[in-house]
């Protein structure tokens, strides 16, 4: 039984599992991991932008939208957010 099915929320485990799924660019198992990662932890930017980076990865342009409008929401100063917002913007061709 994998580690995150055991204890499903660590933080650590969360994001060193992701981060070997995105060097592999398996960005579709990435996603709900990264998304779990963003739950437990809020504030990290980093997680934000890897989340929109797996959907991204995947051509879920309205999905990345979403994810930035909320991380938007969360930082109105990330000027990273605002970025990553436009470029799903303008994949979707909203812009």
């Amino acid at each position: 039984m994998p580690l995150v099915e055991l204890a499903p929320r660590p933080p650590k485990a969360l994001s060193a599992l992701s981060d070997v799924l995105m060097s592999r660019r398996a960005y579709a198992e990435a996603a709900p991991l990264l998304r779990r990662l963003v739950d437990v932890t809020p504030d990290d930017e980093t997680a934000r932008k890897r989340l929109y980076n797996a959907l991204y990865g995947q051509s879920d342009f309205a999905g990345a939208e979403a994810v930035c409008r909320d991380w938007t929401k969360a930082s109105r100063d990330s000027a990273e957010a605002w970025y990553s917002l436009g470029t799903s913007l303008y994949a979707l061709g909203k812009l």
